[in-house]
């Protein structure tokens, strides 16, 4: 037989898995699973099957609602307007929401 690599949705794994015949689980059988990966972020947002990935989904929402926000404002606040965009630019991938989660606390301030 053929190795088989496949990519899916496996958590802390890099959503990758190795299948080598008589070696490893087929992938009928599936991935063994992992101890502690949590729940994927996409069955959270896009395919909540379980009561758990609602709590989980929720838990993460107010996170960032109500810990990331008000950090963010307390980062932009000590450390002013130049340095705090100097901060934000410099890592775009986040600088962004965290620029937008400010200034959302900003306003309500």
């Amino acid at each position: 037989g053929k190795v088989l690599f496949e990519s899916g949705t496996l958590g802390t794994q890099a959503n990758s898995s190795v299948h080598i015949p008589h070696k490893t689980p087929s992938y009928a059988q599936g991935s063994p699973p992992g101890e502690g990966q949590g729940i994927a972020m996409c069955t959270m947002t896009n395919f909540p099957y379980e009561p758990i990935h609602c709590i989980e989904w929720s838990r993460t929402m107010f996170g960032q609602m109500f810990e990331d926000g008000p950090a963010a404002y307390e980062d932009f606040r000590k450390a002013g307007v130049d340095k705090f965009l100097e901060k934000v630019e410099s890592n775009e991938a986040e600088g962004l929401p965290k620029l937008q989660s400010a200034l959302k606390w900003a306003e309500l301030a």
